[in-house]
């Protein structure tokens, strides 16, 4: 079986004020999130910005406006001397922007730095990117004990992106002792938030049994909560309870919706299975073309794993059985969805 987990967030979060009237803004990146809960989160993930124009918290000389607009070297010019004054806002605004490159060299390790001196402040949006930046390495060395301890002084203050790391660290035993309650534990307090990622993990520790009794019922509950936010990863295994008949009856054509609606979003997991179903007619009219357009896209976009290569032996065991016509069409069905859609919607 390969289930979904909704991979720890990595973006840099960006405030819209300065001091204590920073909020942080918590918009996913949603790359596709495929493979087992196990799995590493990627080394390779992008360092995206999520921000709002939030124009009540701007500064009064108009510094967040100018880097609103995108007037960086105006907004550099101010944030820097109160930065370096110790002004914890401007001290992660200075990380933000050395980490994406506005205004200044992209430069990680003074990204880092900046990020370092408001995280030692108490700022908890500085103290999870610099978790993340453990995490992946990006401008320090990997060190996953370093990542889960920033990551801790960040969700003890509510940083629910941060609650949610910690608990993929407690389940995979990285950077602390592999402890599956704790892990519950934090999930549910990113839960609580109505973050659908941490929704969808902790309906894995329920189908698990992990850190909780075996609980298929309740996996749905919090598969489904997480899946009407269009979380791809439940989608996928809410279409995977259904299809199977796990804690509800099973029913191929709502396997098949749930599949489909991840699969849209790029899941390469829901892909794989939703092709399968093409062939077999599970909830779909049984259509051998669609079977090996989602096979193709599933061992496309699935990193090297279990899912890439399970969905290349299907795509190899589909084409014994199609016309050179078929397969055609089912290679430019795929080459147009993902012109459309990239990595997905």
């Amino acid at each position: 079986m390969m289930l979904c987990v909704q991979r720890p967030d990595g973006n840099i979060a960006l405030g819209a004020g300065l001091g204590a009237i920073f909020q942080t803004i918590d918009v996913l990146r949603r790359f596709a999130s495929n493979g087992p809960m196990m799995r590493k989160f990627t080394k390779a993930a992008v360092w995206l910005i999520a921000f709002t124009l939030l124009t009540s918290c701007a500064s009064p000389d108009g510094a967040m406006t100018a880097y609103q607009t995108g007037d960086y070297a105006t907004a550099l010019k101010e944030f820097r001397p109160r930065a370096e004054q110790g002004d914890s806002g401007a001290q992660y605004l200075m990380g933000v922007m050395y980490g994406e490159g506005e205004g200044v060299p992209r430069d990680y390790e003074v990204s880092v730095s900046w990020f370092r001196k408001a995280a030692k402040q108490g700022d908890a949006r500085a103290q999870f990117n610099l978790g993340t930046a453990y995490d992946v390495g990006r401008g320090v060395l990997e060190n996953d004990a370093l990542a889960a301890f920033w990551y801790k002084l960040a969700a003890d203050q509510g940083q629910v992106r941060a609650q949610h790391n910690l608990g993929f660290m407690y389940t995979n035993g990285e950077g602390v002792a592999k402890d599956y309650v704790q892990a519950v534990r934090w999930y549910r307090r990113a839960a609580e938030q109505d973050y659908a990622g941490a929704e969808t993990s902790l309906g894995v520790m329920y189908q698990k049994g992990w850190g909780v009794p075996q609980d298929h019922a309740k996996a749905i509950d919090w598969y489904r909560k997480a899946a009407e936010r269009d979380n791809a990863s439940a989608q996928s295994n809410l279409g995977f309870m259904y299809h199977e008949g796990h804690g509800v009856e099973r029913d191929f054509n709502k396997a098949a919706e749930w599949f489909n609606r991840a699969a849209e979003r790029g899941n390469a997991t829901a892909q794989f299975y939703l092709g399968l179903m093409y062939v077999k007619g599970e909830g779909v009219k049984k259509d051998g073309v669609e079977a090996h357009k989602w096979a193709i896209l599933a061992s496309t976009l699935a990193p090297r794993g279990k899912v890439h290569d399970n969905a290349m032996k299907a795509r190899k065991l589909f084409e014994q059985s199609m016309t050179i016509a078929e397969i055609a069409k089912a290679r430019r069905l795929a080459k147009a969805w993902i012109g459309k859609y990239g990595g997905g919607k």
